[in-house]
């Protein structure tokens, strides 16, 4: 196997590290899952090893096994918000720190590297950034963001994609995202407040997974916002969601961002991505709806998956 043909991805245990590895393996790559904390949900059929991105030596130490010129693609990041705020030096060591030793592995084995970063490195006043807007951090987490950005912007082979994952673990976890909270939200008959002022381009991970590897080979260096082609409030994608669940008895209750309280953090609210450049260079985008009920029709037809 020729050796640019290699991709490792750290965060592999994580929602769209794990979904990357199963689109990589199925592109014919060799593929390295880097992770720190649960190993059971790392895709299967993929060489695994365990490290932790704050350390320098356990990083560089990976070089050993990593060809000159592979494809790194960085997930690995603390992106839990109100944690974040609460334990601001482990955000840090992780996201910024992790970020800097990791992209000093790129420069070390000359490969190239792709940050997966967010929509809400910006303060979410205006909706419909561009890649040559100013990023306006308003929580610690969008901070630390950043600051990887900063990193990897000045490496000559780094990319940084900005994105809105939504995703569903395959073994039983506690729910983390977003959509998880949802679907376990409507599974378990609970009340939910989703907001109808928050709007968003969200992808689903199999097609960000699928965008971020045509990317890598679309793109030397440089910055890229990845988003679905309309913008939709989060209100929109839980009643999108809710019609999977036609036993749901719990109640949907419409709410304003200013009416939440249970938050640590401050959160953004118009955090929709400008996706021009992605579609001008060839990359297929598709409608938020759509993406998110055949993302959901496949789960349900795998049966892998106890949410649904």
């Amino acid at each position: 196997m020729s050796h640019t043909n290699q991709a490792i991805v750290t965060g592999a245990s994580g929602l769209l590290g794990s979904q990357l590895l199963q689109n990589l393996k199925s592109q014919n790559y060799e593929t390295l899952a880097v992770f720190n904390q649960n190993p059971e949900l790392v895709s299967s059929g993929v060489k695994k090893i365990n490290c932790d991105i704050r350390d320098k030596k356990a990083v560089w130490a990976l070089k050993n096994l990593i060809n000159p010129s592979a494809l790194i693609i960085h997930c690995a990041a603390i992106t839990n918000v109100d944690l974040c705020e609460k334990e601001k030096e482990m955000c840090e060591a992780v996201n910024i720190g992790g970020t800097r030793n990791v992209c000093e592995l790129a420069r070390q084995t000359d490969s190239k590297i792709i940050y997966i970063s967010t929509a809400s490195v910006f303060d979410g006043k205006a909706g419909n950034y561009k890649e040559t807007d100013t990023a306006s951090p308003v929580n610690c987490y969008n901070l630390s963001k950043v600051k990887g950005e900063e990193i990897i912007s000045s490496y000559e082979k780094g990319i940084i994609v900005r994105v809105i994952p939504l995703g569903l673990h395959l073994s039983g976890r506690k729910p983390s995202s977003f959509l998880e909270w949802l679907v376990d939200s409507f599974r378990n008959n609970l009340d939910v407040n989703i907001f109808t002022d928050v709007k968003i381009n969200p992808l689903t991970v199999t097609t960000v997974a699928d965008m971020v590897i045509k990317a890598a080979a679309l793109m030397e260096s440089g910055l890229l916002h990845l988003g679905s082609r309309d913008v939709v409030s989060k209100a929109e994608v839980g009643i999108e969601v809710a019609k999977f669940f036609p036993k749901y008895k719990g109640k949907i209750h419409l709410a304003s961002l200013e009416e939440s309280s249970q938050n640590v953090a401050n959160r953004p609210k118009e955090m929709w991505l400008n996706v021009d450049k992605a579609l001008s260079l060839g990359l297929e985008l598709p409608m938020v709806l759509p993406d998110i009920n055949q993302y959901l029709k496949y789960f349900k037809w795998k049966k892998a998956f106890t949410y649904l």
